[in-house]
């Protein structure tokens, strides 16, 4: 729990939160051209970036470099499957 709840908020919001709206807004106009499947963009936005930074994350904070591939290819293997996922 944060100690400066206000601040925490308001710097996610500024942040990590205004990239997951932006990224919203795009899948949501894929959406409704019907280049995506009809979903939550706002969920949609969230997987992804959770694809495309969670595991990695981890991984850095406990100092752990295993890079198995390029991070070109590793992000070009998550966009494909996230958009296998939301394919229509």
């Amino acid at each position: 729990m944060p100690r400066f709840k206000a601040l925490a908020k308001a710097m996610y919001a500024n942040t990590a939160g205004e990239l997951v709206e932006r990224l919203a807004q795009y899948l949501e106009g894929a959406m409704k051209d019907g280049r995506l499947r009809r979903d939550d963009p706002v969920l949609a936005a969230e997987m992804l970036m959770s694809m495309l930074a969670g595991v990695d994350r981890v991984k850095r904070l406990f100092g752990v470099n295993d890079q198995r591939e390029t991070n070109e290819r590793r992000t070009a293997r998550i966009v494909d499957c996230f958009l296998r996922a939301y394919q229509t």
